[in-house]
């Protein structure tokens, strides 16, 4: 079968202006809350079935239906250019170039008010500034592409770590619920431990929540409700009745006047929402969102204890490098692992040890550890 190649749809393919063209002018008259809902819809769906054909047509056939003749003939030209490659398929949507797109949007962010469908011409602007986008993901990548042949592994690997790995997490679908496991072996934790108890109310005072459980319902519900294939829009409305919510989603959400865009999409990753109004939101990325279930707590927590000028065995946490060491140490390498060790071998007859009876045996088991890897 060889080597399959998805090949991604750029501005050039379909337009013949892309050294001229200004994303700002295309832009500059959409919405940017209906931009930012009609991206925020598609990247909910990427974030399932980027990789299935039949879902890339679906996503041209929505995009397409009110413009011009013109763009349709020369996507057909493309897509039967690409079928006739056995080792190609297209790539119409993906989940990088509609990041790159959103961050443009919420740089280039205007008050125009949202309305019910763009027109033709609206389409047409948004659809050529996602192709823009497009073709700047894809002249990134092109210079790992620079093998006259690929004879092997080693070749392939050239390829596929500089042009991929950077974006892989980006590409593939995150299981929230791993998250939620983890997230929830943390706060519990926290309950148990005495200085870890004090970090805990400091972050859910800071969060006005009665208790961490609140927290991560939150969090389940904004994903549970944007994971249903096809059904669901980018946005939520939040009615006033579920004030708790509402303020879990405006502390994910994006903040304009501190927004930076970034090749690896930091601010994004920091705040994956964007406020409409005081009860309207939009979801920008779902796999960002699964990271702040337990990845995202990291950090959230390191802000606020820094915010706050929390200890640790009587220094001040001066930043968030300082609190993941700390966390590190105290959680992810004792808390997490040996509670996962304990229930996955629970009912083993193995003989277990935690790491400090090692340490004790052989002092310097983890660098002879490090030596083998």
């Amino acid at each position: 079968m060889g080597i399959q190649f998805s090949v991604s749809i750029g501005y050039r393919n379909i337009f013949d202006d892309y050294e001229t063209v200004d994303i700002k002018e295309l832009i500059k008259d959409i919405p940017t809350k209906n931009g930012l809902e009609i991206i925020g819809y598609f990247l909910a769906q990427l974030h399932t079935n980027e990789k299935d054909p039949k879902q890339q047509i679906e996503f041209l056939k929505i995009w397409l239906a009110r413009l011009p003749d013109i763009v349709h003939e020369r996507i057909n030209a493309f897509i039967n250019k690409i079928d006739e490659s056995p080792n190609a398929d297209y790539n119409f949507l993906n989940n990088v170039s509609a990041l790159i797109l959103t961050e443009i949007l919420i740089e280039n962010a205007n008050d125009i008010n949202n309305e019910d469908n763009l027109t033709p011409e609206q389409e047409l602007n948004l659809f050529k500034a996602y192709l823009y986008c497009s073709q700047q993901w894809i002249d990134k990548q092109l210079p790992g592409f620079k093998i006259p042949q690929i004879k092997g592994e080693d070749d392939l690997i050239r390829i596929l770590l500089p042009t991929q790995l950077p974006f892989q997490e980006l590409l593939e679908l995150k299981d929230f619920r791993l998250q939620f496991i983890k997230a929830n072996y943390f706060f519990r934790f926290c309950e148990n431990d005495e200085q870890f108890k004090v970090y805990l109310d400091i972050f859910l005072n800071e969060y006005k929540l009665d208790s961490w459980q609140i927290y991560l319902m939150n969090l389940a519900g904004f994903y549970i409700t944007k994971s249903e294939n096809q059904k669901t829009p980018s946005g939520i409305n939040v009615p006033d009745d579920y004030p708790d919510v509402i303020n879990s989603l405006q502390d994910l959400s994006i903040d304009l006047s501190t927004f930076k865009r970034s090749d690896d999409f930091l601010s994004l990753r920091d705040k994956p929402v964007y406020r409409i109004n005081k009860n309207d939101f939009v979801f920008m990325n779902l796999n960002f969102l699964v990271d702040k279930v337990y990845q995202g707590i990291q950090f959230d927590l390191a802000r606020v204890l820094v915010k706050h000028s929390a200890t640790f065995k009587g220094k001040k946490i001066k930043s968030t490098v300082d609190f993941i060491g700390i966390f590190g140490n105290e959680f992810s390498e004792t808390g997490l692992f040996y509670s996962v060790m304990n229930y996955a071998f629970e009912k083993s007859g193995y003989v277990k040890f935690v790491g400090e009876n090692i340490k004790t045996e052989i002092p310097n088991g983890e660098q002879i550890g490090r030596a083998h890897v």
